[in-house]
């Protein structure tokens, strides 16, 4: 018989309380989560202050090609967006039917789950975060399985914001040179600076930051502009991974339209 969520509560702040990093100690506070609610997958997302895009900083169980599409999570989309735009827990039976009123995103259908529960990382009335957890299985969580994820979730929160600095697996900042053409997309700035982990992350903060911009590098699909050339320091990014190539703190990611003529 699995173990009730609420008894797992003190663990987690044992767990995240004296782990050597959030990120550690979140990536430990997940398995012990799983573990005590008897789901096989889950994430946990942080939501810097005064920002509107959840970053992934721990998960279990989540395909490789959907932890992709879920590095960043815009308040408001998706599940864990939803909960945490609505300071409410969202939940489905089936991810796969989506019957969570329209909110589920295509990516999480891809992870082959379907009972799931999203719930806000709350703490004094604002949301720091969002957990999720789900099952292979089409499950209905009951209203007091819900309650003790809250209460897992107001748990996380207070340690998080009691670790303060020590931030969450926070990605490094890197800058973004502008060619002189694209400038007046961004205010007329030659170097803006975002915290990113890679150059897809980079685009992401770009297309969150100043759209105008975004759209004169990526087109609709996201893909980078023919005539757009992505530089991370001096090698181009085809030669690091593609948008996928990492990016550490220090990092110059350069913007450079393609020169024609002969």
């Amino acid at each position: 018989m699995r173990r009730p969520a609420v008894i797992a509560a003190h663990e987690i702040a044992t767990l995240l309380r004296d782990a050597a990093t959030s990120s550690e100690g979140l990536g430990l506070a997940l398995d012990a989560i799983l573990a005590a609610t008897g789901t096989t997958s889950g994430t946990v997302h942080v939501l810097p202050p005064g920002e509107s895009v959840m970053r992934l900083v721990a998960s279990r169980g989540v395909p490789p090609v959907v932890l992709e599409r879920v590095q960043l999570v815009p308040v408001g989309k998706g599940m864990a967006g939803v909960a945490v735009e609505q300071l409410r827990p969202i939940t489905t039976c089936n991810l796969q039917q989506d019957d969570a009123g329209g909110v589920i995103r295509p990516g999480a259908k891809a992870t082959g789950a379907q009972g799931a529960v999203a719930v806000p990382l709350l703490h004094d009335g604002r949301a720091v975060g969002a957990l999720g957890v789900a099952t292979q299985q089409a499950r209905e969580f009951t209203a007091a399985e819900v309650d003790e994820l809250l209460a897992v979730g107001r748990v996380l929160a207070e340690a998080l914001t009691a670790r303060g600095a020590d931030g969450p697996g926070a990605p490094p900042t890197v800058s973004v040179h502008v060619p002189t053409p694209l400038r007046e997309r961004c205010g007329g700035a030659a170097e803006l600076s975002v915290p990113a982990s890679s150059v897809r992350a980079a685009l992401a903060e770009l297309e969150r930051r100043h759209p105008e911009l975004h759209r004169s590098v990526c087109d609709e699909t996201g893909a980078v502009r023919r005539h757009i050339n992505l530089f991370v320091n001096t090698a181009h990014v085809r030669d690091r991974g593609g948008l996928d190539a990492p990016l550490a703190a220090g990092d110059v990611l350069m913007i450079l339209p393609a020169v024609s003529g002969g």
